[in-house]
């Protein structure tokens, strides 16, 4: 029974949502069966554990009912109905945070009994509710839509009105959604080396361009999707700024995280081309994320977050803004990661000031929690012996890497290819080898793909005299 997937829906519950599902269950509404409710009680007292020693079948059976022989066949039936019970219980949930869709239903069921009256107060209540929300998301243009659809039932004056407005608000959903799907295909594209199918977007694009005073959000949209397909047209990437400026505060959080996410992208991409203008701007971006708290996650920074917004700082020489930051910051990380990601970082800051000693304190206090932490902690360290002239230790460091990445079969391939060239590259830049070679692994340095650590490689290979 541990493993049924009755138990697997309900380790998922809250204490409050465990407590919130026996009371569904008890609803004669939902539930009419006295023996399913004394069941539900009983695993609601294993909850969320569910020990595998009081879970048995028989146990729970005996347990829920007293007395009565244990029935193989009766616990299933009554397990199945649980599980469909706890299915209606999740949608009734989530029709409880949609508040306009279930507004527009009890529309449509005032409207069916010919409540016109009704329907009419009710339908002004939902539309002051929906008009006075603090912050927009494309939420906001689907229960537009679905309150301007429901309006052109009641026949009355001005019907010719709600159909355009439904009309209207039917064009606004489309074009967030389709500009939110062209824009993640892309970024898909960009990282995947693939191609995706995005028919209408031109049309749409051009036709939207040339439509004056469209929503902000549908217009902070438009603009990622030109800066994303047109990566040359610098001016779409300044308009996108200045909206998130002028807009972000009435944004819903969760909208905007994605927003920033997109332009710290774009950023990311144009500093790979070598554009360096755009560091403080990814900076900013970070920045402007954090005091807003659009780039927290149920009130924690992303340690991954933490460590770009190090690593950009420190390209521009940040030293004493990135030390404060780190120590700062990293009270808003998940606890487990914390002590890691702060020595980690630290490493990061005395390895650009050349403190080789104190890297290597940090480094031995970094504790990795993924594989990816895991693989930067260690070319880190390779590089800091190598820069610390410890060439014996940076050799043997190396090839242990080299043998850790070709057996580790779980590390994602694009990653593990970027870790395996970064070690064939650097034993060639230490190998004592011909003029010719020398000039090939310049090269390679320069185009191999993927490839971490580009610019130190380069870095090193042009000090030996590259």
């Amino acid at each position: 029974m541990k493993k049924s997937k009755l138990i697997a829906l309900l380790s998922t519950f809250s204490t409050k949502e465990i407590e919130r599902f026996v009371d569904f269950v008890r609803s004669p509404y939902y539930n009419t069966n006295e023996q399913l409710v004394e069941l539900c009680i009983r695993l609601s007292r294993l909850h969320p554990s569910f020990p595998e020693d009081q879970t048995s079948a028989e146990q729970v059976y005996r347990a829920a009912f007293p007395g009565e022989e244990y029935d193989k066949k009766k616990l299933g039936y009554m397990m199945s109905s649980l599980v469909k019970l706890g299915e209606q219980f999740l949608g009734a949930r989530q029709l409880e945070k949609q508040e306009i869709l279930f507004d527009t239903q009890v529309l449509k069921a005032l409207m069916e009994k010919k409540q016109e009256k009704h329907y009419k107060q009710y339908q002004k209540k939902v539309k002051t509710n929906l008009e006075s929300q603090p912050y927009i998301d494309s939420d906001f243009f689907f229960n537009d839509y679905l309150l301007a659809e429901m309006s052109q039932y009641i026949q009355e004056e001005g019907a010719a009105n709600t159909l355009q407005a439904a009309s209207d608000a039917l064009d606004s959903y489309y074009f967030i959604n389709k500009l939110k799907y062209s824009c993640e295909l892309l970024n898909r594209q960009a990282i995947l080396s693939g191609q995706f199918s995005i028919p209408f977007m031109d049309a749409v694009g051009e036709y939207l361009k040339g439509v004056q005073g469209l929503p902000p959000l549908i217009n902070i949209y438009l603009e990622i999707y030109c800066s994303l397909s047109c990566p040359d047209e610098n001016e779409h990437f300044q308009a996108l700024l200045e909206l998130i400026r002028e807009n972000g505060p009435s944004i819903d959080i969760s909208e905007l995280k994605n927003i920033y996410l997109y332009a710290i992208n774009i950023c990311t991409r144009k500093i790979r081309e070598g554009k360096e203008e755009f560091i403080s701007i990814a900076l900013n971006l970070y920045e402007e994320g954090i005091h807003s708290e659009a780039l927290f996650d149920n009130g924690y920074l992303s340690y991954w977050a933490y460590n770009n917004i190090v690593k950009l700082a420190l390209r521009l020489n940040r030293f004493k803004w990135i030390e404060r930051f780190i120590h700062d910051y990293n009270g808003v990380l998940q606890e487990e990661f914390r002590e890691s990601a702060l020595h980690y970082n630290l490493a990061e800051l005395y390895f650009q000031k050349k403190n080789y000693g104190e890297v290597l304190t940090h480094l031995n206090q970094v504790q990795a929690f993924d594989s990816r932490y895991h693989l930067v902690a260690r070319i880190l360290l390779i590089k800091t012996f190598y820069e610390s002239d410890a060439l014996d230790a940076c050799m043997s460091a190396l090839s242990a890497f080299t043998v850790y990445l070709s057996r580790n079969k779980e590390i994602a391939v694009p990653l593990k290819k970027s870790c395996q060239h970064f070690c064939a590259l650097l034993h060639g830049v230490m190998a004592h080898t011909s003029q010719k070679k020398r000039e090939k692994i310049g090269q390679q340095i320069r185009t191999r793909q993927p490839l971490a650590e580009r610019a130190w490689l380069m870095e090193v290979f042009e000090e030996q005299g590259g």
